[in-house]
């Protein structure tokens, strides 16, 4: 009896803490507007026009990033990405980021980033295998003099004006990862045994190019907007010109972009098309001809109550993927406190 007692306790207290909305980083009245940089959609169309002219389309499109170059284009909405991270509240877990969006709570972990880009989530190649994977120079004998590290600036250029179609491959699949699953700077280095290792190509697919994408879109989802905030406060108040915050955005982005078409319903319906139900969920999505996403419509749209749902679930031809991200363990989600009809998508 005592234990159906603390049972029933436990529940109901479940249960209350999710009446009451949980309380943003940021409150409502204290948003602001705020401009994102994410290099990747400036990185991916380059790559992906070389590809073409060297003929390599269907050469990546058999590959384990066959769904970049198979998706439609999509327009990245740095003012969409701003209103989700402003919409941010404190979750007991680390590893992911929990949201408040039209009066419903949702998350975005990594079982999203995975359902969304179907990228590697195995465990990868140990350091003994990589350090034996690491041992050719040539790109950087052939194309950059022998001299490492490599700017990606520099790797760019050369990949752009190479004329060896089986070394446009290598030095594209290096600048997918660097541009477009970090979406770094290209002043930045390049990872110089990532250079010796796509010599290798199989092996380079191994790679957990995913963990390291995911981390970096985390790392900047975690930014102190509070601080964001002070700071842009206190440049108005000194009579800056600038009225938004400025920063970058790092990692693959873009999916958060279409984790929102999934999650939010009615923001999928009014800015993006849904093409089908093919895996991953990325290829399914297309940005609307001559529809911009503005921050005032999608302020608006935050305000409303919106069928949001709290998670991703897997469907059946999804589950074996799903189940490599915990070690063939059933999929772990975020206890809401809610029934169990009110979960998940799964269309």
């Amino acid at each position: 009896m005592f234990f159906f007692v603390i049972l029933f306790n436990w529940v109901f207290i479940c249960f209350m803490q999710n009446l009451r909305p949980p309380q943003l980083i940021v409150p409502v009245e204290e948003h602001f507007t705020g401009r994102i940089t994410w290099r990747g959609s400036w990185y991916f169309p380059k790559i992906k026009a070389k590809f073409i002219q060297c003929g390599l389309l269907d050469r990546v499109k058999e590959s384990p990033f066959k769904q970049f170059f198979m998706a439609e284009p999509l327009n990245f909405s740095s003012a969409l990405v701003h209103q989700l991270l402003l919409h941010k509240f404190r979750g007991e877990k680390t590893d992911e980021v929990q949201f408040y969006i039209g009066k419903k709570r949702c998350r975005f972990s990594q079982l999203e980033f995975a359902l969304v880009t179907g990228l590697n989530f195995e465990v990868g190649p140990s350091e003994a295998e990589i350090k034996a994977k690491t041992t050719s120079d040539r790109l950087i004998l052939e194309y950059f003099n022998g001299h490492s590290p490599v700017s990606i600036g520099k790797l760019r250029r050369t990949f752009e004006s190479c004329q060896i179609v089986d070394d446009v491959y290598k030095m594209g699949l290096c600048l997918l990862v660097e541009g477009v699953l970090k979406g770094r700077e290209e002043k930045l280095m390049v990872w110089t045994d990532m250079l010796k290792m796509v010599d290798d190509v199989d092996f380079f697919f191994q790679y957990p190019w995913r963990k390291i994408s995911y981390q970096k879109l985390l790392q900047t989802c975690q930014k102190d907007f509070v601080e964001m905030k002070k700071h842009l406060q206190k440049k108005i108040e000194k009579g800056k010109t600038q009225k938004e915050a400025k920063y970058s955005i790092y990692g693959y982005a873009a999916a958060l972009q279409y984790w929102a078409f999934e999650s939010i319903i009615e923001l999928g319906q009014d800015y993006a098309v849904r093409l089908g139900q093919g895996i991953p969920r990325m290829i399914n999505w297309q940005s609307k001809e001559k529809v911009e996403i503005h921050k005032e419509q999608l302020i608006k749209l935050f305000a409303k109550k919106l069928t949001v749902y709290p998670y991703l679930c897997a469907r059946p031809a999804e589950k074996q993927y799903v189940r490599s991200l915990t070690d063939n363990e059933a999929p772990l989600y975020v206890d809401m406190g809610l029934e169990e009809l009110e979960v998940g998508a799964d269309g």
